[in-house]
């Protein structure tokens, strides 16, 4: 490190070893961090819309019997 005249530390011009470990360490944490938290949205989206899915179909499935036995009745008046 320099010394100015007035006993000022001047920057260096390039970066201490530790600091350059600590940046690349935070920079992976944060990479890290951001990749499990889009995996977990990703799977709990696709939960979602597979219960979606899965609840409709069954509700299509018990109003087909109902429809079929209402129209019958329309048709019959």
């Amino acid at each position: 490190m320099r010394v100015r005249p007035h006993g000022v530390p001047q920057a260096t011009d390039y970066p201490s070893p530790v600091a350059v470990v600590v940046t690349r360490l935070m920079s992976v944490t944060v990479l890290m961090i951001v990749s499990v938290l889009m995996s977990v949205r990703i799977a709990v989206t696709v939960v979602r819309v597979a219960r979606a899915v899965h609840v409709d179909q069954h509700a299509r499935e018990n109003a087909l019997p109902h429809i079929d036995t209402y129209q019958g009745r329309a048709l019959a008046h």
